[in-house]
């Protein structure tokens, strides 16, 4: 068989691939469908579609692209829906995985959800949740999850009459220096409540 040949027998075996595992490839502005369907506003369709991307898991492993955001924006649909009972079935998949079975992206992210799902049961626990999430982001040198994950923190210590103020300056510098403008505007109404 020539080059050629076996050439497009990889191409076939990679569409097939495609269509058999229902791959969906990146819009041209580089977001995944269940993404856009999330900042759009469509949580039903981001969770349905971001829940399939995330049990793809079981033929790419938990280190592929797809699976680690489909995890990400499953559970972050399902909280914007107030479905924690779903958030902690996706939340409990990572959690059951054996050590060696996961990677610092994933635990980064499981760390955050979770303390969303006991922020209001236990504070002080969710409190050492994002901790630890942060400080994973932190190792990843990933600024954005961690300004996200700071954002989050502060919402949570000034619900508890605590203060934010530097990790709402450090979230400010990051989403200032990529021109996250919704977190912008989220991050000043943090600051309102602290002058106030």
């Amino acid at each position: 068989m020539g080059k050629t040949h076996w050439l497009v027998a990889a191409v076939v075996y990679l569409c097939a691939a495609l269509y058999a595992f229902r791959v969906v490839l990146p819009d041209p502005r580089g977001r995944l469908p269940y993404s856009a369907h999330l900042t759009s506003g469509n949580l039903g369709e981001a969770l349905t579609d971001a829940e399939d991307a995330f049990a793809s898991h079981l033929h790419f492993g938990f280190g592929s692209e797809f699976v680690k955001e489909g995890f990400v924006t499953a559970v972050e649909a399902a909280l914007q829906l107030g479905d924690s009972a779903k958030a902690a079935e996706l939340v409990a998949v990572v959690d059951a995985l054996p050590p060696g079975g996961t990677n610092l992206f994933l635990e980064a992210q499981n760390s955050r959800f979770r303390a969303h799902l006991v922020a209001e049961s236990d504070p002080a626990e969710a409190d050492r949740l994002f901790r630890r999430s942060a400080g994973y982001f932190r190792e990843l040198s990933a600024p954005f999850p961690l300004a996200v994950v700071e954002t989050e923190h502060a919402e949570l210590l000034l619900a508890g009459g605590g203060d934010a103020s530097e990790l709402i300056a450090e979230a400010t510098s990051v989403f200032e220096r990529l021109g996250a403008q919704p977190w912008l505007e989220r991050l000043a109404g943090l600051r309102a409540k602290v002058t106030a």
